[in-house]
């Protein structure tokens, strides 16, 4: 029951702002990706040091004006990769990953 209502909002937090996800990213991929964005001029979130945070903490976070991008990796899971629909879709055609509506 609560599983579902958790599902319930987060399918809706997705949809309110727009949100998409890429699923199932290694690590190596994830990190590739984060690189090429830190380095097309992307801030790191203040509370991560370097693109390394991904290794150490799991999760990074990186922001262009109002967008940002959350980088997550997990060592019992694949990574993953959320943001605004219209950066997703560039990034999945980019690097030919499948994006998800919310994640699963």
């Amino acid at each position: 029951m609560l599983t579902n209502i958790r599902r319930y909002f987060i399918k809706s937090r997705f949809k309110r702002h727009d949100l998409k996800i890429i699923e199932g990213i290694s690590f190596s991929s994830t990190k590739a990706i984060l690189d090429t964005y830190v380095s097309e001029g992307w801030e790191l979130g203040y509370q991560f040091s370097s693109a390394g945070s991904l290794a150490s903490q799991g999760e990074c976070i990186v922001r262009r004006g109002q967008s940002s991008l959350t980088f997550a990796h997990s060592e019992t899971s694949q990574g993953s990769i959320t943001g605004p629909t219209r950066i997703i879709n560039d990034i999945a055609k980019q690097y030919k990953l499948p994006v998800l509506p919310f994640p699963s």
